[in-house]
């Protein structure tokens, strides 16, 4: 009989140290980075964001101004509509026929505010009559970087802030708003003027960016007897104009109201 026997294979061969951390090392530097690449990298990210996230935020600030601005609006458009409702069309209003009058224009613009606006508002805090200077303004500027003087050095203004934080000033429309005697409006148009600074007293006080212009005119032909943004009826490319650099920014709300609530003028 055959003897069997059992084939034993040799081992495998064992891998040296030498051979294990080659392999190890070949396995790290497959997955891993280097410091250098590694701050490439951010050098990279940190390029890219400084070129990108101010555009990001000024385009957040565009569209919050635009939002509060509209919502500013709303408010002020339905009080008068409603004021409508109660004491019929503005023209009937008691305070209508404002243009040439040589004395109370603090009791005609007082009542204005009593009957036709503050009951139809939310308001979160009343300055009463005074100036933008006396409550906290240095000044407010065109964007073109002048100031206005006429709305600054005026008093003839009953300031209130409304729920959302919108402050609105109102005023006899006119050069002469102070009662000095001369007039208590003198513009042909007549009627009331409201600024509107869509975060309070904080800057930039400036027209076209956190300062718009609304009035509410009597006898002017194209908007009498609405309410509305300066310059409504206007070009949009007379608003563009006006809504530059080199322009006062007076008119900018109207130019948001006609491109759809949107802000597309440079900032």
């Amino acid at each position: 009989m055959f003897k069997q026997e059992t084939l034993r294979l040799p081992p495998p061969p064992q891998s040296s140290s030498i051979t294990r951390n080659s392999e190890k090392f070949i396995y790290f530097r497959k997955f891993g980075f280097t410091l250098a690449e590694v701050l490439i990298t951010l050098g990279i990210i940190g390029v890219v964001a400084a070129m990108t996230i101010p555009t990001l935020l000024q385009n957040y600030q565009k569209e919050r101004t635009a939002a509060q601005l509209k919502a500013t609006f709303s408010i002020l458009s339905q009080a008068f509509q409603h004021a409508v409702a109660d004491y019929g069309d503005i023209p009937n209003w008691s305070v209508s026929n404002i243009y040439g009058q040589t004395s109370g224009g603090t009791q005609i613009l007082e009542e204005f505010m009593s009957t036709y606006l503050l009951p139809y508002i939310k308001v979160t805090k009343d300055y009463g009559k005074t100036s933008l200077k006396d409550i906290g303004y240095k000044a407010l500027y065109y964007m073109n970087g002048s100031k206005d003087a006429n709305n600054w050095n005026s008093l003839n203004k009953r300031i209130i802030v409304l729920a959302n934080g919108s402050l609105i000033a109102v005023s006899i429309s006119g050069n002469c708003e102070q009662e000095n005697g001369q007039c208590v409006s003198d513009w042909w148009y007549g009627g009331f003027m409201i600024i509107t600074d869509i975060n309070g007293i904080k800057g930039p006080n400036t027209y076209g960016k956190d300062v718009f212009k609304m009035i509410l005119p009597q006898y002017e032909t194209v908007n009498k007897n609405k309410f509305v943004f300066s310059g409504t009826g206007s070009e949009h490319s007379t608003l563009q104009q006006g809504c530059s650099k080199s322009g006062n920014g007076e008119s900018c709300g109207a130019l948001i109201q006609q491109d759809g609530w949107k802000i597309n003028y440079e900032w």
